[in-house]
């Protein structure tokens, strides 16, 4: 039975990190029977969000509240689109200029469009950038580092990955110059 109420604490950790729907509910199932129930549910502004998980054991029917905070720094979803939009247009200059001027550019492809932006370096990987509004994030893929989910500092003005506070240009420019050899340095634009 504790393995089953882990089981659900830890689907609690990964619906909070897929940013789940307000008032979905889960529930956890060990031999057919509900052992826990998980309810997602809004509370106040900017995305707080609180998670309730009930044990259904004989011994310990507590419900324990978990909560998270994951601020956006936006003040609506415009200005979300309006700062994805500047990078993500930035980056895209940026990878067709290093298209054009790399020796091997005539195998290498840039796409851009529908806020996703796609680097092609043929034998090197493919780079995938996209936003994703309902997170209000950026979401880099790389054929090095994997997937990655980066979030706006506002202070800062960069958009950083928060498992290592490393920024979204600063890894693309390490990884790509490793990558192709040659030295490169993506800066963020002015917002």
């Amino acid at each position: 039975m504790q393995r089953c109420v882990g089981l659900a604490k830890g689907l609690a950790q990964r619906a909070w990190a897929s940013q789940a729907a307000p008032s979905a509910i889960k529930h956890v199932w060990c031999r057919s029977r509900t052992v826990a129930s998980l309810s997602f549910v809004p509370i106040g502004r900017r995305g707080r969000v609180a998670t309730r998980e009930t044990a259904n054991s004989a011994s310990n029917a507590v419900p324990t509240w978990f909560t998270r905070w994951y601020a956006t720094g936006f003040d609506d979803v415009n200005h979300f689109h309006h700062v994805c939009d500047e990078v993500l247009e930035q980056l895209s200059d940026d990878f067709n200029d290093l298209v054009d001027d790399h020796p091997d550019g005539d195998t290498f492809d840039v796409s851009f469009g529908d806020g996703v932006l796609t680097l092609n370096l043929a034998s090197h990987g493919i780079y995938v950038i996209n936003k994703q509004t309902p997170n209000q994030q950026i979401w880099l893929s790389s054929p090095t580092s994997g997937p990655k989910r980066y979030d706006f500092d506002s202070e800062s003005q960069t958009w950083v990955y928060s498992h290592d506070n490393v920024g979204l240009h600063r890894r693309l420019s390490d990884e790509l110059t490793a990558a192709l050899g040659e030295t490169l340095e993506f800066e963020p634009p002015e917002l």
